[in-house]
């Protein structure tokens, strides 16, 4: 028992697993951090387009493939 709650704990990594809200709210701010980032890239690839870069150099810059930054210049 952790504050009054049941906790499980894992022996072989000597840890508490984490309650079935905790896991939720994990994977919400993982799927947040995970669109923050695609939407800083595509940002990224505009200003780097508006600047005029290729399509390759820009792919080069931000380490994605080509194939991914044509999608967001077309």
């Amino acid at each position: 028992l952790t504050d009054g709650e049941l906790r499980y704990y894992d022996p072989r990594t000597e840890t508490k697993l984490m309650t079935h809200a905790e896991t939720d709210q994990a994977r919400r701010e993982a799927e947040q951090a995970r669109l923050e980032a695609e939407r800083a890239r595509l940002e990224a690839i505009a200003r780097l387009a508006e600047m005029g870069l290729s399509v390759e150099q820009i792919a080069i810059a931000l380490n994605l493939s080509i194939d991914h930054v044509q999608q967001f210049t077309q």
